[in-house]
């Protein structure tokens, strides 16, 4: 292999019956799989645990029998983890659940903390028992909470802050710079792109401190962020559907003064159903779909001034109808990443891949989630 090639160990199948798949990593071999059953824009939510080097299913529980749309899967520690989705009357739901090294998933807690609208919602650990989460709620409002996860594993709402104008349709993004800082992003409802940054006091109350809009021609679509260090982070987006685009910015020290710093784009190309995971400091890995709606994994490098090069770009699956639909990935031990995605007509299958990116030397293993 030649540096930053991306070779496949394993595929197999998740469920026949499965979409809008999120993971998080239990043991190197074993993950947990949080998606939704059934045909149409709602269905049933199922949680299941399958370990990828035997290609077998442990332990299934279904957690929401109405609805369980976009639903978002994290890690709380060795033996819980914990849910946040679009529950029965589009309400917003974090519901956590123990289980012994994948069996035994037994739900722990159910916390409604929205009854009125929450919609595409996405989180951040804060630490081992506080939780961020952004979401579109019943206002047109992007919407980021902070919960609390007591030692019974039971979440409370500690605040909120709301942005007005955010879109209906697109991923909301929060993601960790440090322990007090935090970068989100979305759509808005005049289809640009809207950064902000935001700072929690020692009682995890929220503060935004600065936004940032990228004009967009067309419509922005699927933007995801992720954290490179305490004051640079990388945005991804699509325009159109087309329009693959990548952005380094920087922050200052009181993660104010979002500044651009570089771009990339290929006006040609799709980058839809996006993930991202840091390899290390100066590398990232993103899994899209791509133009011809195939499965592809780029890995893209920032040099010191935080430049952007895409290093390698890699299918993973080619051909098939909706290939790479709502994919998600996550570190298992050195460069071997996770990644689940859909495909196919409604009932969707829900597929998991292992991937190796050759790194030149083995960085530092890790559970770094992606949203969506």
């Amino acid at each position: 292999m030649a540096l930053y090639d991306v070779t496949t160990d394993s595929t197999g199948t998740v469920d026949t019956d499965g979409a809008y798949g999120t993971l998080i990593k239990i043991t190197d071999n074993i993950i947990a799989v949080a998606y939704m059953t059934g045909t149409g824009a709602a269905g049933p939510g199922e949680v299941k645990t399958y370990n990828i080097a035997t290609d077998s299913v442990i332990d299934t529980l279904e957690f929401d029998g109405t609805q369980a749309r976009y639903p978002q899967i994290f890690s709380i520690d060795s033996t819980h983890f914990g849910i946040v989705y679009t529950g029965p009357g589009n309400d917003g739901f974090i519901k956590t659940f123990s289980h012994s090294s994948g069996t035994s998933i037994t739900l722990v807690n159910t916390n409604e903390f929205d009854t009125t609208l929450f919609f595409y919602p996405g989180y951040a650990e804060i630490d081992s028992d506080h939780l961020i989460v952004a979401g579109y709620n019943g206002s047109s409002e992007y919407d980021v909470r902070t919960f609390s996860i007591s030692g019974a594993y039971v979440t409370a709402q500690i605040d909120s802050h709301t942005i007005a104008g955010a879109g209906t349709a697109n991923k909301n993004i929060i993601v960790k710079a440090s322990a007090t800082k935090f970068v989100g992003a979305f759509v808005q409802n005049d289809s640009d792109v809207l950064l902000t940054t935001y700072t929690l006091d020692g009682s995890y109350n929220i503060t935004n401190v600065d936004t940032l809009e990228i004009a967009i021609t067309g419509i922005g679509i699927d933007v995801n962020v992720i954290s490179i260090d305490e004051t640079h982070f990388m945005v991804i987006y699509a325009i159109n559907n087309v329009n693959y685009t990548i952005k380094t910015y920087s922050v200052d020290s009181g993660n104010d003064n979002i500044t651009l710093v570089d771009t990339y784009n290929d006006a040609t190309a799709q980058a839809s159903d996006n993930s991202m995971v840091l390899l290390d400091s100066s590398t990232v890995a993103i899994v899209r779909r791509d133009e011809n709606s195939d499965l592809d994994i780029d890995v893209v490098t920032v040099d010191g001034s935080y430049d952007i090069t895409v290093e390698s770009e890699t299918i993973l699956v080619t051909g098939t109808l909706n290939i790479g639909l709502l994919n998600s990935m996550v570190m298992l031990s050195g460069s071997t990443l996770a990644i689940t995605y859909q495909e196919g007509g409604q009932p969707y299958h829900l597929y998991a891949k292992t991937v190796t990116v050759d790194m030149g030397v083995t960085p530092s293993s890790g559970n770094f989630i992606s949203i969506f």
